[in-house]
């Protein structure tokens, strides 16, 4: 990763139910939670489509995505989604169900759809630098959510220190469906990450899985934003530009997606 260190979490069974409060330890900052919401519902079909992404399919009397926004427990001006220009109207209406709170300011609209790292780029660049910014994807069912915000809670706290975090999920099988991250150092607090690898095929998934020595990789990530912006601004200037951004205008920010290439997280900063 070069100047700042990465640090992984992972989950497990509790032993019983834990309730926390998920809070900044740092006066002048504050947790924001930034949901991503701009897929276009492939992994799923045909459940999931262009007009119905996996995130509204139904899951216990909620869609994922509003899982996703009742789980964490920050208050509703700390929350906010990333979503395209195309999955705007789909995401507010869906948010207006079950009496949700949520201010419509806090939807972050994508011009065009270019993968989670101009995303998150375009996001952070709405929080102010001291903030802790938790990344979650809105697709995924956690369970129970009192474990996984102690878990955020925990990753907060590494980022605190100026650790960009990420939290793992230990592998119930030898999936090829997910990335892989490789524990390296052990900290007070799980792990620093030696590496980041893509989808992998069955025979080095299993591989993955027997060493005990890797996590699937959730797609999320905990950070200070100052941190992010200056990864993003070291490697991966194209998309760093995003960072400087907040609201400077519809059209200019559609020409520097038009001239950006789709690229993950992952790829874009992670695995460097």
């Amino acid at each position: 990763m070069g100047e700042y260190e990465v640090s992984i979490l992972f989950l497990q069974e509790p032993a019983g139910k834990i309730n926390y409060s998920l809070v900044s330890m740092k006066e002048n900052g504050k947790i924001k939670v930034l949901m991503l919401a701009g897929g276009s519902g492939k992994r799923l079909w045909p459940l999931s489509r262009k007009r119905r992404p996996k995130y509204l399919i139904n899951f216990f009397g909620k869609s994922l995505l509003q899982h996703a926004y009742c789980r964490v427990e920050v208050s509703p001006e700390n929350k906010y989604f990333s979503v395209s220009s195309s999955s705007r109207l789909l995401v507010r209406k869906e948010l207006r169900k079950n009496n949700i709170i949520f201010r419509d300011e806090n939807l972050i609209i994508e011009p065009l759809s270019r993968n989670t790292a101009p995303a998150i780029a375009l996001g952070i660049s709405h929080f102010d630098d001291p903030d802790i910014a938790v990344v979650l994807p809105t697709d995924h069912l956690i369970e129970p959510a009192g474990k996984f915000n102690e878990a955020l809670r925990q990753a907060a706290s590494l980022a605190e220190e100026g650790y960009i975090v990420t939290i793992g999920i230990t592998p119930g099988y030898a999936s090829t469906g997910y990335g892989y991250i490789k524990k390296g150092k052990k900290l007070d607090t799980g792990w620093k990450a030696e590496e980041f690898k893509e989808k992998p095929d069955r025979k080095t998934a299993s591989r993955y899985v027997k060493s005990g020595n890797y996590l699937w990789n959730s797609g999320v990530f905990v950070f200070r934003v100052s941190v992010m912006k200056e990864e993003f601004r070291r490697l991966a200037p194209e998309v760093g530009v995003l960072v400087e951004r907040s609201n400077d205008g519809e059209r200019s920010l559609e020409e520097i997606y038009l001239r950006l290439n789709g690229i993950s997280i992952d790829r874009a900063i992670m695995e460097k």
